[in-house]
């Protein structure tokens, strides 16, 4: 990215929730600072739903800040706002405006880009305005810690060993994607495939890798 000057806008992206939805503001946020030159700023509060500082998962050197978002009400209202939805407009007392309500890079250039202000970045999913190949860029800059790296590729290499399918099975607080039984018939539909299966409740996954070809990565906490 191009180094920020004086007089250089910025984008203030907020990443919250869990691991996932904070990656995808992160993402966006890189595509969108990268696209129009924008300086960025990365708000990664420490709480319940992720307790890893950023600088615990990713060695990027951006300007992180860890501020909650009730603290930080009254401080964008000048902004260009960006929001997953209204609740987190009435944390920051400024009006809604949606991450999502473009139709691509070129309309959120001539609607959402008003000269002379900074954005404030607050979304859940990428939104799909963003073009894949931006959104890939941005995931392949993100570097991630030496130790997190080592023990991604020891896994790889000593459990998964060859290519692999990935299954995410979220259960506890939203419950999308392959129900357990659609987990076994599809790994017994393909008993020479090895898959990887992610998910926030144990039982699922260890109902998963009861199969010789399905494995987990054991875990210390749970949410």
């Amino acid at each position: 990215m191009t180094s920020p000057t004086t007089s250089q806008r910025r984008i203030y992206v907020f990443c919250d929730g869990g691991i996932g939805n904070r990656i995808n503001a992160l993402v966006s946020g890189i595509a969108i600072a990268e696209r129009f030159q924008l300086a960025i700023t990365v708000y990664w509060p420490l709480n319940s739903w992720c307790g890893a500082a950023f600088a615990d998962i990713f060695d990027n050197t951006f300007d992180v800040r860890t501020d909650a978002l009730d603290t930080l009400a009254g401080k964008f209202v000048d902004a260009k706002m960006m929001l997953h939805d209204a609740m987190g407009a009435q944390f920051l007392q400024v009006p809604f405006e949606s991450a999502y309500d473009y139709q691509s890079m070129e309309d959120f250039e001539q609607r959402g880009l008003p000269e002379g202000k900074d954005i404030f970045l607050y979304p859940a999913i990428i939104a799909p305005w963003i073009p894949q190949p931006l959104v890939h860029a941005a995931l392949s800059s993100l570097q991630f810690t030496k130790a997190i790296q080592s023990a991604v590729q020891s896994f790889i290499s000593n459990t998964l060993v060859r290519p692999f399918h990935g299954l995410h099975l979220r259960r506890t607080d939203l419950r999308v994607g392959l129900s357990d039984a659609e987990v076994l018939a599809l790994v017994q539909r393909h008993p020479n495939e090895v898959f990887f299966v992610c998910s926030d409740d144990p039982q699922a996954e260890a109902l998963a890798c009861a199969h010789p070809h399905v494995h987990a990565r054991a875990k210390t906490h749970h949410v």
